[in-house]
């Protein structure tokens, strides 16, 4: 064991301190962001509850896949409720289809206005190894730990549908909602 200098502990006292601030400095900007967005959220979040997005996705079921979730997912300017799934099979884990339903917050010349879309997105298998036990205890939980993607909406290319919210329409995007997740999960079947 090597003895170190006095300069060398507190160099070494400094740099940990430095870190330290950092960290904090960091997760302070993060709190702030957060609780600045907040509005935003729960606003999209109560879009999404008023289309029953939840219900709906929670009625989609493709024949010949796991499905898991519907879960709500929250981002700076978005607020989705999702639910994943694969085909049956062993070796079927590697790849995770993620179909939701997006509530996002769009600035433009006129205001702000929420758009909708329903999607889907595929996310690899990123963990180092595959343990079939652990996966499945995870995987109902959550997708992010054995895929590394996150709940935010897919690219226009794979939208399914897309509308500009208005609360009068609310209903008729209810049903908007529940026939194109039902042409999705008949999509799906006959894969």
């Amino acid at each position: 064991m090597s003895v170190k200098s006095p300069r060398q502990v507190e160099q070494r006292k400094e740099r940990y301190r430095q870190n330290l601030v950092r960290k904090l400095k960091a997760q302070q900007l993060a709190r702030q962001q957060e609780e600045a967005t907040a509005p935003t959220r729960k606003l999209l979040s109560s879009v999404l509850d008023g289309l029953n997005a939840m219900g709906a996705l929670s009625r989609c079921d493709p024949t010949g896949w796991l499905v898991y979730g519907p879960k709500g997912f929250t981002g700076q300017n978005w607020a989705g409720a999702l639910l994943w799934c694969r085909p049956n099979g062993y070796h079927a884990y590697k790849t995770l289809t993620v179909v939701g339903v997006w509530a996002r917050m769009l600035e433009g010349e006129t205001g702000s206005t929420v758009h909708l879309c329903i999607g889907h997105k595929t996310a690899a298998y990123t963990a180092p190894f595959f343990q079939p036990e652990a996966y499945q205890h995870a995987l109902k939980r959550g997708f992010q730990q054995h895929y590394g993607a996150d709940g935010s909406p897919p690219d226009e290319a794979a939208w399914l549908w897309h509308e500009v919210y208005a609360a009068e329409k609310r209903l008729a995007l209810r049903t908007s909602v529940e026939s194109v997740l039902a042409a999705w999960v008949e999509s799906m079947t006959q894969v």
